[in-house]
């Protein structure tokens, strides 16, 4: 009959467009892992120079061979990451002798967010390491978006060679 003409038509058009769908949906998941981290444990690390404002501590541009660098991804607006400022001061501290350089980097800054400055000098010697900025998300380019970081807090270890060594949260760092 002319009204069942329709739906088997009806048919192969929803099952065009639930095949076209599922490609679609396949192809953004395979275009997604491809574009996972560039880098890895064990690559070279880039050096900070131009990529951040410094604000506490002395400008540190290239990892420099034989020293050992923390790099604490982090920012104002994160409660776990104030949370991990007094950890990271007492490694920052016990280890300096031994060639350990730890250093804050703010990233993803909110406007509604304390200015990472303003936090920096009200915390004092609580945060007695070095401490920049990321504002026009240098950083981001650089590190964070290569290596896949997409929360903070996020420690990044750099080894004496200046490769990555290690990557996790504050509190699995030892």
């Amino acid at each position: 009959s002319p009204r069942n003409t329709p739906r088997p038509a009806r048919m192969r058009i929803e099952s065009m467009w639930n095949k076209l769908f599922v490609f679609a949906a396949t192809a953004a998941i395979a275009a997604s892992a491809s574009a996972g981290p560039k880098f890895s444990i064990g690559d070279q690390a880039p050096d900070l120079g131009g990529k951040v404002t410094w604000l506490k501590g002395a400008p540190i541009n290239e990892f420099e061979e034989g020293k050992i660098y923390v790099l604490d991804f982090w920012a104002t607006w994160c409660g776990p990451c104030v949370t991990s400022i007094p950890q990271l001061n007492k490694v920052a501290l016990k280890h300096k002798k031994d060639g350990v350089e730890v250093i804050g980097l703010a990233i993803f800054p909110r406007a509604s967010m304390t200015p990472t400055d303003e936090f920096v000098e009200d915390r004092g010697d609580a945060m007695s390491y070095h401490v920049a900025e990321d504002l026009d998300e240098l950083l981001e380019d650089a590190y964070t978006t290569p290596l896949g970081i997409n929360s903070i807090p996020t420690i990044l270890i750099v080894d004496r060679q200046g490769r990555y060594a290690w990557q996790g949260h504050p509190s699995e760092m030892d």
